[in-house]
């Protein structure tokens, strides 16, 4: 594996026992030692009241690698999968990271083990590939995002994978001549509050892309903090259904809440639609 390629002496492989990864994670990262932990979504989920006892009560610098199957493949944990995100976010004082692609894998990595003070979850799918968005690499820094493209009238705000799906959504807004922002949000925990404002004071409509369960997600929060502070712009969740997979991991298909979900041609639909209701008003 990458990571432990990059850091052989400081990695722990959270699965193998988790109850004793995190007494060993605390004890190094007590000694002024940075642990990366190893693990899969069921990890964080097993020992959920030991990594808040054990590491974050405690604000020890501990790196949580959590990674995850694709959304899209088979797996019989999908039920774990398609709320890492939101089960990461509720643990006090954990920031959570997820990446765009194998190079922001890296730089995140990189800045979690070197620059970060306190505990970070790094949530990234296996066999991430490293191509698409190669020319956008800009510095990983506490709470901030990433702007890919700033324009107007529309603002994608695309998490991990979903930043790649983002841009093939944004290349057909702007084919159907469409004015349109990505942001790539790189931080799901602690949200970017500058960019978000940003984007509610120069657009009409915000669309939140993450492949993850609508409820506690990245869109659910950027709701909120849009609530918290009254601005009067329309979101859009595209976000996984509120729904556990089938035995065959396969994702329910249509959702009755009214998020877009994460098939490319609903999500434009959705988009279109509110987008041409707002602008003929």
């Amino acid at each position: 594996m990458r990571i432990q390629e990059l850091f052989p002496d400081q990695c722990i492989d959270a699965d193998a026992d988790g109850e004793e990864a995190l007494v060993r994670a605390a004890g190094m990262a007590e000694k002024n030692s940075v642990p990366v932990l190893l693990s899969g979504p069921a990890f964080v989920f097993r020992f959920c009241d030991r990594i808040i006892h054990t590491v974050c009560r405690r604000n020890l610098h501990v790196v949580f690698a959590v990674s995850r199957e694709s959304i899209r493949a088979d797996s019989d944990r999908m039920q774990l999968e398609v709320c890492t995100l939101s089960f990461l976010s509720l643990l006090p004082g954990l920031a959570v990271m997820c990446p765009k692609n194998g190079q922001e894998l890296e730089d995140m990595l990189v800045y979690a083990v070197r620059e970060h003070d306190g505990p970070v979850a790094l949530c990234y799918e296996k066999e991430m590939a490293c191509d698409g968005l190669e020319g956008f690499r800009a510095p990983v820094c506490f709470g901030t995002s990433e702007v890919l493209y700033d324009e107007k009238g529309i603002a994608l705000l695309a998490a991990g994978s979903m930043v790649q799906y983002a841009l093939q959504v944004r290349r057909r807004l702007r084919d159907m001549g469409y004015s349109c922002s990505l942001v790539n949000m790189r931080f799901i925990r602690p949200l970017d509050e500058q960019i978000l404002r940003k984007a509610a004071a120069d657009h009409m409509l915000v669309v939140t892309m993450e492949e993850n369960v609508r409820s506690g997600g990245m869109g659910d929060r950027v709701l909120e903090y849009y609530n918290d502070i009254c601005a009067g712009v329309q979101v859009i969740n595209a976000a996984l259904p509120d729904k556990c997979p089938g035995q065959d991991g396969a994702l329910p298909a249509g959702d009755e809440t009214g998020a877009a979900g994460t098939d490319m041609d609903l999500i434009l639909e959705q988009i279109i639609s509110r987008y041409v209701g707002m602008c003929c008003r």
